[in-house]
């Protein structure tokens, strides 16, 4: 898995690209956790290249929800794909998160 970040104006996009397992969830984290830093809790998480994630994954996408409530913020994704937004939704885990069709509308979303 390879992990893009990048700022778009205040807001910071992390874009991982390739299924998330328990072996790049620490990366994963870690690079939501600078990049909710650095863009002051404005954060996108651009899951348009995610095929698939596993449970561990799962319960990272949950803590970065929970810390962005904890911050007065939502957890804005987008670009989920078919298989992670059935796996999200199966589990009941879809209403943790505020989903956008893209990254654009997601960025758009904090003006």
């Amino acid at each position: 898995m390879k992990i893009e970040r990048q700022k778009v104006g205040s807001v910071g996009v992390v874009a991982p690209r390739g299924s998330v397992t328990q072996a790049e969830v620490e990366e994963l984290l870690s690079a939501m956790e600078m990049t909710r830093q650095s863009a002051a809790g404005r954060v996108v998480l651009d899951l348009s290249g995610v095929p698939y994630a596993d449970s561990v994954a799962l319960e990272a996408l949950l803590d970065f929800a929970d810390r962005q409530r904890s911050a007065g913020q939502s957890a804005k994704v987008a670009g989920l794909t078919d298989t992670l937004r059935e796996i999200l939704d199966v589990t009941d885990l879809l209403g943790e998160f505020e989903p956008f069709d893209s990254v654009e509308t997601a960025v758009r979303s904090f003006l």
